[in-house]
């Protein structure tokens, strides 16, 4: 059953509880009416007795403490996020839905099991700082079970769960507050987090002898807790730092996980570069493992010293080129600015490091590595060959459409290959739309570097009466797929163990037919590779193609006809 806050009481209230939180103090009739509204609105929070623990008593005129305050921006914080809805209307919970078994040591640690997953871990020293006069069991007991609805509380969403623990935690989680500050910083938590994901909760108490599980975990025995729990995960769940176990007066939008501002970073630099960073700096990690020292930080040390001696050890020891070099000291700053830590790009300038890099590029000097186009008699070479069998039946059918397709096109590699597939990003089963009458086809491309808003590319190719056309064997290819059942969100292009296609999967294709057709490429850096495609643009330059007409291809600005595009096409076929 779900029961709801009409919208004008929802409005009301906050905007009363802004004005409030703007005074030090107000009047006892102010806090009659506040506690008016929320009265009538526990009718749909029902742990909103939990939000108003600390309301001073009522006087004439009073000062708004900081506990008062924190209660006051609960209320706030349900009302952004929930806008007054609770699926739960009952008071108590008889057949739970979840069961959660937590403890704690107080000289070692905390721990909790959960339908096979669990975390373990020593308090945090932080911990003690901050309750420093408020250390108490039931605060222990309390840590867990709140650490436990931040980690799993997703997966309660709209269901009831049992928390099984201490006596001591028992009381103040039913009665939903307590008069230690230090136990409702975390109390709050738990009751924004049951509300955030409308999940309601219930306590047991266990005894400390009948809690074999847990206990083990509490004292870091992960031996004893195998034997105990044999089906348990092989690997816990992280536990997040205490900070966002603890609700502040300043948290009145809570909804901005690491998750999301993760997405925005990635979404930073070009997918395909976000990659390649990541090589960067794990290639920076192991150097300071190995060279320096182990660090206890979620950074490695850094300085322009070390700095200098990594790009001396990738030259020297990795046998890296200039512009990989380049690309991952690219990759070290970025992570640093992302973890707002100060590094040498920040506290000053980089004279000495500059000086060695390009001392490593005149060292090495300019190598030019040859890359040949594939052209249109190459292309219509290799789907003879592919028409002959030279791979599985379905493989030859993909590879036949992915070559068709990158040549008329002008795709980069990294436009229909990737190593992990984003639906939001590569290629997607549904990026291709027929004409209804077939003569044509429009490729959308979600992501590229030359649309770096993502707002879209739609490249049209025509039906020609050749081989290679990419219409024909596109549609090929999309009614086989269609017969081993897809989804518009899957990847285009899929490798035999069906995952999307990745780029060394399909270079390794690539070579063997230019091996079969005569083309001798067996290293990996050879001549051919998969921006040769792209590269075929020269052979449609080198027939009279405009090279306005070759930009269309990539171009949303440029104007020019479907007659015009479809003739150029055409002429790229020639041989």
């Amino acid at each position: 059953m779900e029961a709801r806050l009409p919208m004008e009481k929802i409005d009301r209230l906050t905007t009363i509880i802004h004005s409030l939180l703007q005074q030090s103090e107000v009047t006892k009739r102010d806090l009659l009416v506040v506690l008016g509204h929320m009265n009538f609105a526990m009718q749909v929070v029902k742990p909103g007795h939990t939000f108003i623990g600390y309301l001073p008593d009522l006087k004439n005129r009073v000062q708004l403490n900081q506990e008062c305050r924190l209660d006051f921006t609960m209320w706030i914080c349900f009302f952004e996020q929930l806008n007054g809805v609770s699926l739960f209307t009952a008071d108590r919970i008889d057949a739970p839905d979840f069961l959660l078994y937590t403890d704690a040591a107080g000289a070692i640690g905390y721990g909790a099991y959960f339908q096979r997953k669990w975390f373990a871990s020593k308090w945090p020293g932080r911990l003690f700082t901050l309750v420093v006069d408020d250390m108490s069991i039931a605060l222990m007991e309390l840590y867990p079970i709140v650490m436990a609805a931040e980690v799993w509380g997703r997966e309660w969403a709209k269901k009831s769960v049992r928390f099984y623990c201490d006596k001591a935690t028992v009381d103040i989680i039913n009665k939903g507050r307590s008069k230690s500050p230090g136990i409702m910083r975390f109390l709050r938590k738990l009751t924004l987090t049951s509300a955030k994901f409308n999940f309601m909760c219930s306590v047991r108490h266990v005894p400390g002898k009948h809690n074999h599980i847990s206990d083990a975990l509490t004292r870091l025995q992960i031996d004893r807790f195998r034997h105990l729990a044999s089906q348990a995960c092989r690997h816990p769940n992280a536990c997040p730092p205490m900070e966002e176990l603890i609700v502040s007066e300043n948290t009145t939008n809570y909804s901005v996980t690491d998750n999301e501002l993760d997405n925005l970073w990635a979404s930073a630099v070009y997918h395909c570069t976000y990659e390649v960073y990541q090589a960067g700096f794990k290639a920076y990690a192991l150097f300071i493992a190995i060279y320096s020292s182990i660090w206890s930080s979620s950074l490695p040390h850094i300085s322009e010293e070390l700095l200098l001696r990594f790009v001396a050890h990738c030259h020297n020891h990795q046998n890296l080129r200039y512009a990989t070099i380049k690309t991952y000291l690219c990759r070290v700053r970025f992570m640093y600015l992302k973890a707002g830590v100060p590094n040498p790009w920040t506290l000053g300038n980089l004279t000495r490091l500059h000086t060695i890099v390009g001392a490593v590029k005149r060292q090495q000097g300019y190598t030019a590595y040859v890359r040949l186009p594939i052209t249109s008699s190459i292309l219509t070479k290799l789907c003879h060959l592919l028409d002959q069998g030279a791979f599985t039946s379905t493989l030859n059918i993909m590879l036949k459409a992915v070559c068709c397709l990158a040549f008329f096109a002008f795709l980069r590699c990294g436009e229909f290959t990737c190593d992990r597939f984003n639906p939001h990003v590569n290629l997607c089963f549904n990026s291709v739309m027929f004409a209804r009458d077939l003569s044509s086809l429009t490729l959308t491309l979600q992501s590229s570097k030359t649309d770096p808003f993502r707002k879209g590319v739609n490249i049209v190719l025509h039906r020609m009466n050749t081989a290679i056309c990419p219409v024909h064997n596109m549609l090929t290819y999309m009614y086989h797929r269609k017969q081993s059942g897809t989804s518009p969100h899957d990847p285009l292009f899929v490798s035999p163990s069906g995952s999307a296609l990745s780029r060394k999967f399909f270079i390794q294709c690539l070579k063997t037919l230019l091996s079969m057709a005569g083309y001798d490429d067996k290293a990996y850096n050879g001549p051919y590779n998969g921006h040769s495609f792209r590269i075929g643009a020269t052979s449609a330059a080198s027939k009279g193609v405009p090279d306005h007409m070759i930009q269309t291809c990539y171009t949303r600005y440029i104007r020019t006809s479907q007659v015009s595009i479809r003739k150029a096409q055409i002429a790229m076929t020639q041989k």
